[in-house]
Formats: structure tokens, sequence, C-alpha cells
């Protein structure tokens, strides 16, 4: 019994690790969206609409982000 708790708490330490910290790295470079943007479209498409909605998310949350971007770029003249 104690190597299954044991089990437990090192896959939740390493589950905690990869969904605060790689994971919003790794989504966030092949999608073009910083870490932090790319956190809170999970975290706001997980909340409105479950798993679905984080999925939706952080593509809609990158068209966005690069929209945006553009619109800057254009008001710099650049």
């Amino acid at each position: 019994m104690p190597e299954a708790s044991l089990y437990l708490i090192v896959f939740q330490v390493v589950q905690f690790f990869e969904e605060q910290f790689i994971y919003p790295r790794v989504v966030g470079e092949s999608v073009g969206l910083p870490a932090l943007l790319t956190l809170v479209a999970v975290f706001l498409g997980g909340k409105l609409f479950g798993v679905f909605g984080m999925l939706f998310f952080i593509p809609l949350t990158s068209v966005i982000y690069q929209m945006l971007g553009e619109l800057a770029r254009k008001r710099q003249g650049l």
C-alpha cells in the first residue's frame, strides 16, 4: 500500500508541473502565443466550455493575438 501512495503523489506532482509549466510553453510555441496567453486561454476555455473550450480557445486566442499584432504594426507604419 505505501508504494501505491508514493506512486500517486509522484504522479500528481509530475502532472501538476507538466500542466502548469511545460504544456503552455510547448503549445504556445507551436501556435505562436506567449505561455501566459496560452495558460489564460486554456483556463478560460475550460471554465466556460470544459475540455472542448480548452481545445477551441487556444487557436482562437492565437488568431486574436496575430490580428492585434498586425493592427499594431499597421498603426506604427511597419
